[in-house]
């Protein structure tokens, strides 16, 4: 209900956003295929009426299934665009980690690292030094360790291409601001099929629960009159354990219109109304 909202108010959704309502979507259209297929609804009237109104659009869920990994990734083939920013970034990051490669294995400088690997401090790639040799390495200093042995420097060697990678994630954000709002734009025209999705299917999960709950509790459905008339055969609490419960059977409505049960907690009258006493009257 609230992510529809946002995408009435033309606000871009996010793919957590997105993923949800293609699920609706998907969800419509497997649950149509398994009341419709193979299967004589004419004899399920009353469910082929929540059936019938669920919306399905397979090139929605296709173009969304085509763009989006997860809810925190899109494909790279997400756009032309995207591919060619990412293809860009994976190239100079391949650069930057050989140029660092080469500093941290060098006779030169390696005896200078605290550990010879590379690391990333806001996100810029940077080697750990020593704290006594770092002015033997020029370059800018990004954090340093809690112990004040270890500063993270980025060589200048590798600056301009740190610089080009944040320009690149930058574009690349855009990017995907741009792919947001025209998946969100797919949804927008169809609002209220989706908002009706929703309800309905909330509607078909409540009615096959209590399907599941009555074939469990071995339930019948009741035959309902408007004389006040009640009979119960061989009925049972469904919440107690029925090895023990003991079966009752109730009627009231005919002879007489009232039903007093009362007495101590015994075992019997506790299976049958839990304890305490019931007053039972068709007329109130």
């Amino acid at each position: 209900d609230y992510i529809l909202k946002q995408l009435d108010s033309n606000t871009s959704l996010s793919l957590k956003s997105i993923l949800e309502l293609t699920k609706i979507l998907e969800l419509s259209f497997h649950l149509k295929d398994y009341f419709y297929k193979e299967r004589d609804v004419s004899k399920f009237p009353l469910t082929d009426s929540y059936f019938s109104t669920l919306y399905t659009n397979p090139s929605i869920t296709k173009a969304v299934s085509s763009a989006v990994i997860d809810e925190n990734t899109l494909c790279d083939t997400a756009s032309t665009t995207l591919s060619s920013l990412r293809r860009q970034q994976r190239n100079i990051e391949e650069t930057v980690k050989e140029k660092l490669n080469n500093f941290i294995h060098s006779s030169t400088y390696s005896k200078m690292l605290q550990e010879n690997v590379i690391t990333l401090r806001n996100n810029r790639y940077v080697i750990p030094v020593k704290e006594q040799y770092r002015s033997m390495i020029k370059g800018f200093v990004h954090d340093m360790s809690s112990s004040g042995s270890t500063v993270f420097i980025e060589p200048m060697n590798i600056f301009e291409l740190n610089n080009q990678l944040h320009f690149l994630q930058a574009e690349e954000s855009l990017e995907i601001q741009k792919i947001l709002r025209n998946l969100s734009s797919l949804f927008t025209p169809y609002i209220k099929e989706l908002m009706q999705d929703y309800l309905t299917i909330g509607h078909l999960d409540f009615i096959f629960a209590k399907a599941k709950y009555a074939l469990a509790t071995n339930s019948i459905f009741p035959e309902i009159n408007q004389k006040k008339y009640l009979q119960l055969i061989d009925a049972k609490h469904p919440l107690l354990d029925e090895d023990i419960v003991v079966p009752i059977c109730i009627e009231i409505g005919k002879t007489f219109s009232s039903l007093l049960i009362t007495g101590p907690n015994t075992r019997r009258k506790n299976s049958y109304f839990k304890n305490g006493w019931i007053i039972v009257s068709n007329g109130l």
